[in-house]
């Protein structure tokens, strides 16, 4: 990531995202692509629209992911963390684990 002392605090938050593993919201080619999120009970969540250069700031179903300078998080922004902490509690403790977001 190039920093400079005009980067937004949006970009930060958005970037570190990516480091706890969220993808783009938004399509790098000239068409919309669908994403699709895997939930800690191991089903996939329902299909994202992710158009070719993100959404607008104020689409209803604007993100952090999906749109510049929008903050909105939803839980489906921390299931692959609840899928992390299942995975490690279950060999910790040797039995099945569930964790929700809320």
């Amino acid at each position: 990531m190039n920093v400079a002392k005009s980067t937004s605090d949006w970009t930060y938050a958005h970037e570190f995202a990516h480091c706890t593993g969220l993808p783009d919201e938004y399509s790098y080619s000239t068409d919309t692509e669908q994403i699709k999120y895997i939930k800690p009970d191991g089903t996939l969540d329902a299909a994202i629209s992710a158009p070719s250069g993100g959404k607008s700031k104020t689409a209803a179903d604007a993100t952090i992911m999906s749109a510049v300078d929008n903050t909105t998080t939803l839980e489906r922004h921390a299931w692959n963390i609840a899928i992390e902490v299942q995975e490690l509690l279950r060999a910790k403790l040797g039995r099945a684990i569930k964790c929700t977001i809320k």
